[in-house]
């Protein structure tokens, strides 16, 4: 058991060994000094890299700023440096919305994504031209002419720069948006990419030039802020001093980049895309209820001083109405049975009978589930649940072909909650629903179309009976041969 025991310790300790190992190698390859002889003139950075605004957020950059800046322990570090900043609109940049008390992370990051321009490039420039990254404590003169912009190199005014653009803040954004101009106007400046140029060593003319084939965009931007390139010397004391005509800008450039991130030609990480939200489906709306589901009580009748028909005609489906149905409520071809036996109802004002939309058509069966309601003298057809006498809708939306269809004759009914142009509902299309009026025209046609229909009622009735008889006498004959079927079979089994 012990035996096993130290094996187990072993190997946990061999993988403990394995793991160090491989992170202390990764480590030194990131910290590797740069290699002189790797140093391109022509290409000292790609596009991809120097274009790469999203490589750092603010937090990756004050952890940067703590860890390079560890030895700064004055008052003016920059790691510690806060300062109101300005709001710019877009320009050669995306524009920049000012805060108070920034940090300078928040500067650079902010700073980098309106000028799409890499914070890594831009910490680089800030130790290049003023060491203000990894300086103890720097004088406050490094902030103003902190990226060396509008620094230009004038013998007469040796370390002069603009007034106008003094300041951290002000350093950092104009020289961000001016890398911008660089990229977006390539002819309004001496150097461009795709072309050989001769470049200078050094202020100096009599040092010389270099012929130099620019690459790329990011390298003609750097030569345009810079213009000059190093010599032999100052590559041979790569962290050192070269000669009388030696130039570091772009050599430092290179060097701390590789330094502190890596080859200037490492391919570029795909930015993550921001986690999308979850889509939620949309709730389906609920189906509306159709008239037939919601309707609506007919508005009870106002009683009226006329005595009640004695009898009314049920409309059949035999019952045909004629073409004089469209004529007024009170001619004598639209008065029913009950009317024979009662006064004849007052003419109707011409203003009150107002021809309105044809009914929407009926549901099956509706006819003779409702029962016919006595409005006055002159019997209520029956209403399906969509007419309009039931919908208080039915006045919004009139149908064009009503006065076709001969519905313009129709009962003065109440009017529905709301209405105040005291129209009339509708009676339904004669085609379609029989009507009370119609079938009313006619007593004898009711009266024989009545008997014509008894007739073939008392037969359906006899031939019913007949039938069901017959049923139950077969079955019965099955029946009993079933059960001599069972006997025979318990017979033959004995």
């Amino acid at each position: 058991m012990r035996t096993l025991a130290n094996k187990f310790v072993v190997a946990i300790a061999a993988l403990g060994l394995l793991a160090t190992g491989a992170i202390a190698s990764v480590v030194s390859q990131s910290a590797e000094a740069a290699d002189a002889s790797k140093f391109n003139p022509g290409m000292i950075i790609t596009d991809e890299q120097f274009y790469d605004e999203t490589s750092m957020n603010a937090d990756e950059i004050q952890k940067f700023l703590d860890e390079k800046g560890q030895n700064c322990t004055g008052s003016n570090c920059l790691k510690d440096h806060r300062q109101d900043t300005q709001s710019y609109p877009a320009n050669l940049c995306k524009g920049y919305v000012g805060q108070r008390n920034e940090s300078a992370a928040t500067i650079i990051e902010k700073v980098a994504k309106s000028c799409d321009i890499n914070p890594k490039v831009l910490l680089v420039m800030l130790e290049k031209e003023t060491s203000l990254v990894t300086m103890d404590n720097p004088a406050e003169w490094r902030y103003d002419r902190a990226m060396g912009y509008y620094c230009p190199d004038d013998p007469n005014r040796p370390g002069w720069c603009h007034p106008d653009y003094a300041g951290f803040f002000n350093q950092v954004f104009d020289a961000a948006g001016q890398l911008q101009n660089y990229k977006n106007n390539p002819d309004s400046f001496g150097y461009r990419a795709g072309r050989t140029h001769n470049i200078l060593y050094n202020p100096d003319g009599s040092c010389g030039t270099k012929s130099v084939y620019v690459e790329n965009v990011a390298t003609a931007s750097l030569y345009i802020y810079t213009p000059y390139t190093p010599n032999e010397a100052a590559m041979n004391n790569l962290y050192g001093e070269g000669d009388g005509c030696s130039s570091y800008g772009n050599r430092n450039f290179w060097r701390l980049f590789t330094d502190w991130f890596g080859p200037t030609d490492a391919p570029v990480e795909a930015p993550k895309p921001d986690p999308k939200p979850e889509i939620k489906p949309e709730p389906k709306p609920e189906p509306k209820p159709s008239a037939t589901e919601t309707v609506k009580p007919a508005p009870k009748p106002t009683p009226t001083t006329k005595p009640e028909p004695t009898a009314s005609a049920t409309p059949t489906e035999t019952a045909k109405p004629t073409e004089t149905a469209g004529v007024n409520a009170n001619s004598s071809a639209s008065k029913g049975k009950g009317e024979a036996e009662t006064a004849t109802p007052d003419p109707v004002p011409a203003e009150e009978v107002t021809p309105e939309a044809a009914p929407a058509e009926p549901q099956a069966g509706d006819s003779e589930a409702a029962k016919p309601e006595a409005m006055s003298v002159i019997p209520k057809p029956a209403a399906p649940q969509d007419l309009p006498m039931n919908n208080s809708d039915a006045h919004a939306a009139p149908k064009a072909d009503a006065k076709k269809d001969g519905a313009s004759t129709s009962q003065p009914v109440a009017p529905n909650a709301g209405d105040n142009n005291g129209s009339m509902s509708v009676v339904p299309r004669a085609q379609e629903i029989p009507s009370q009026d119609a079938a009313a025209t006619d007593n004898a046609a009711n009266s024989e179309a009545e008997q014509a229909e008894a007739a073939p009622s008392g037969v359906m009735a006899e031939t019913g009976s007949t039938l069901t008889i017959a049923g139950v006498l077969i079955l019965a004959a099955v029946g009993l041969a079933g059960v001599i079927l069972v006997a025979a079979s318990r017979r033959l089994s004995r």
